[in-house]
């Protein structure tokens, strides 16, 4: 910057027919001085130096400018804004100051001019990440959270692992969701949809019995919406209350017969509680609906195996180590493959699953 400073004091120097007087050495010696204090991280020292060289030269914009610098990085926000509105004054076309401006004025708490001056810098530049990112702040600010997350979500497409990017983007749609839900509670507070709300937050924050409660609420609004008696399910075998589970998928097939997952669950849940011969027809069913579906094949294969069924179980652990389910079921299907082929005494075959269940392990 001190060319630029330098040129600029050239520039602004009186004209004449003559040619221009030097600038004035004062004014330099303050500018150099300012600007080597600022690159030796002396921020307070540049500070004055360029205000003790802007008093005597108050119309360039570059000396402005670099003062705005020097502030903004001093975090002190208002006297970076007085600086950088003097620098654009003086010369409006003057680019890559909005942005720094647009943030000064968001920290000093001013969020019209701060939004002004973020969408000026876009206009100028779209693909000004730092300028999307301070924006999608003055709009949470402004309880916009939809602007904020279009916002957020262009940044984390140039930034995918910033942390700061994540975090704002998380808690713009964390205030979206809490919106809908007042919304909700709001125009519909007896109604199925509401109580489902409320079950999904106290299941969120760590509190099942709760979230039961309410989704039988839900279910006591309207019977027949899909998807209750599973979710109940759910909370009930995490909790490994497995009667509590098969009586809710049993009562969730009553209303999706088709669904293979509920089919699977269900029948998960009859081989917690020692009724395999009920959960064959379950977990053959599930399969049959969709073969890509490897938890239930794996499943069904491993109750096969037990119940001594060893060409059909090999089929289904087949279908695991084959097809595109994750290693962690793939390693587990190699060793019940493993355990199938002892019992028919293929011991070479035995002895490869044993030696893939430890490869896919490890992977």
């Amino acid at each position: 910057m001190l060319l630029t400073v330098t040129a600029a004091l050239w520039l602004f120097a009186p004209q004449a027919a003559a040619p221009p007087a030097a600038p004035d050495p004062q004014v330099l010696q303050h500018v150099r001085k300012g600007l080597a204090a600022r690159e030796a991280g002396r921020l307070d020292e540049a500070a004055q130096e360029l205000e003790a060289a802007a008093k005597l030269a108050p119309n360039i914009a570059e000396l402005q400018l670099n003062l705005g610098l020097v502030h903004h990085r001093r975090a002190d926000y208002r006297a970076a804004i007085s600086a950088l509105e003097n620098a654009l004054r003086m010369k409006p076309g003057l680019a890559g100051v909005r942005d720094l401006l647009g943030f000064d004025d968001l920290m000093a708490g001013a969020t019209a001019p701060a939004r002004a001056n973020l969408e000026k810098a876009l206009a100028e530049n779209p693909k000004n990440i730092d300028a999307h990112i301070w924006l999608g702040l003055v709009e949470t600010e402004a309880t916009e959270y939809r602007a904020a997350a279009a916002h957020f979500e262009i940044a984390r497409e140039a930034r995918p692992k910033e942390a700061d990017v994540l975090f704002y983007l998380g808690r713009a749609y964390d205030r979206l969701a809490a919106q809908a839900s007042h919304d909700l509670l709001a125009a519909a507070p007896d109604s199925a949809r509401a109580h489902m709300a409320a079950a999904e937050y106290a299941a969120f924050n760590g509190r099942p019995k709760e979230a039961i409660a309410k989704y039988k609420l839900a279910i006591a609004a309207d019977p027949k919406l899909p998807g209750l008696h599973a979710t109940i399910g759910e909370l009930s075998a995490e909790a490994s209350e497995f009667e509590q589970a098969a009586v809710s998928y049993e009562a969730e097939l009553k209303l999706a017969p088709q669904n293979s997952r509920v089919h699977y669950r269900y029948g998960l849940m009859l081989e917690q509680l020692g009724r395999s011969e009920e959960a064959v027809p379950h977990l053959e069913q599930a399969v049959a609906a969709d073969p890509t579906l490897s938890d239930a094949q794996l499943q069904l294969g491993k109750t096969l195996l037990q119940k001594g069924q060893l060409p059909r179980a090999e089929s289904h652990l087949r279908a695991v180590v084959d097809g595109q389910a994750p290693n962690e079921l793939k390693s587990t299907a190699h060793y019940q493959l493993a355990m199938l082929h002892r019992k028919q005494n293929r011991t070479a075959e035995a002895a490869l699953h044993m030696k893939l269940f430890e490869e896919t392990k490890r992977r």
